[in-house]
């Protein structure tokens, strides 16, 4: 991540900003998917094994 973020701030020219806010646009968007995977490896583990420890907190 620190390679990324260094590289985002070195960037220069006239489209720096618009690639800028595209990557971090696209960062956020992961970031999103990554936690609502969680999510649902959770809901499913709890499917599987009935075990409600293994809810997520915002299912609970």
């Amino acid at each position: 991540m620190e390679h990324l973020t260094r590289r985002v701030r070195a960037l220069t020219g006239p489209d720096a900003v618009e690639v800028a806010l595209v990557l971090t646009t696209a960062a956020r968007a992961l970031d999103r998917i990554a936690d609502h995977t969680v999510v649902m490896g959770a809901r499913m583990r709890y499917l599987i094994t009935g075990d409600p420890a293994h809810l997520a907190v915002e299912v609970r």
